[in-house]
């Protein structure tokens, strides 16, 4: 199974909002998960929410991103 793991950041209001997309595939299946954190934190529901808006919202030049490869 290949795994692709896609981080992406955003710094701002004095907080840092982190999305870590994880997606698993091979030659018939693929699954991926989303984990949002505020200041490093695992957060789920409202949180969440402003989290995945606030990334989405984002200006480009803002965001850092970070891609990583791996094979199992």
């Amino acid at each position: 199974m290949n795994y692709l793991e896609h981080t992406t950041i955003l710094k701002a209001n004095n907080k840092e909002y982190k999305l870590v997309r994880l997606q698993k595939y091979n030659s018939t299946s693929h699954k991926a998960t989303n984990k949002y954190y505020v200041d490093g934190k695992m957060v789920n529901n409202f949180d969440r929410v402003s989290c995945e808006r606030a990334i989405d919202e984002a200006h480009i030049s803002t965001l850092v991103e970070t891609q990583r490869n791996w094979e199992k």
